[in-house]
């Protein structure tokens, strides 16, 4: 009677599939980053978010770099070559592991960018209409024919924004700013060209 030898795992296997689990974290977070750029669009969020998300990417570096490091060996990670019948110079394997847990640190801190931007999108609810005075204007092909830079009130940095609609734009010119504001950031709606009646209207009443 003849028995079926279940098929044993070998050596090669093993570093592959370990190989496959140990990539799969920036894998995953550069993709979502490169998912959460459409949401991001026009949404700035606040500074204390890009401390948060720094903290986030050191921490899943460190946890990363914590399981990683005593399975160096199982990878099997190589730098010359990819003969795996030559045994890996000294310290290659952990070197690999470093590289790979600085990847997933950057990545998981893009991705924490990512999400911070695309809450501001879904939690900005506050309409903030104000006229600002633009200090750069640059030429686009891409997106728009303009995009003019200006310091927002609320973020009290400055913002680049696209203008559709402008057949001339130069510094020190106003430009009326919708936007809504939320607890996380500033979501832009439009920039457009101020209104000089509105203006005088408003120092004559001023």
């Amino acid at each position: 009677m003849e028995t079926n030898v279940p098929d044993q795992e070998t050596p090669a296997d093993a570093d592959d599939s370990a190989g496959f689990a140990a990539v799969a974290p920036i894998a995953i977070f550069s993709l979502l980053s490169f998912l959460l750029l459409v949401l991001q669009k026009n949404c700035f969020a606040f500074a204390f978010t890009e401390k948060i998300s720094f903290a986030l990417g050191i921490i899943v570096g460190l946890v990363y770099l914590g399981y990683w490091l005593p399975r160096s060996k199982k990878l099997g990670l190589r730098f010359k070559g990819m003969d795996r019948r030559k045994p890996p110079a000294p310290g290659e394997e952990v070197l690999g592991v470093l590289l790979l847990g600085l990847l997933s640190a950057f990545f998981c801190w893009v991705c924490c960018l990512g999400v911070m931007g695309a809450l501001v999108r879904f939690t900005s609810h506050v309409a903030h209409d104000y006229d600002a005075t633009v200090t750069k204007v640059m030429q686009s092909k891409q997106e728009c024919k303009f995009k003019v830079e200006f310091v927002d009130e609320v973020l009290q940095e400055p913002v680049t924004q696209c203008t559709q609609k402008f057949d001339e734009a130069q510094t020190g010119m106003q430009v009326r700013v919708q936007s809504l504001t939320g607890p996380i950031g500033v979501r832009f709606l439009s920039v457009k060209r101020a209104d000089p009646q509105v203006n005088n209207v408003r120092e004559g009443s001023g």
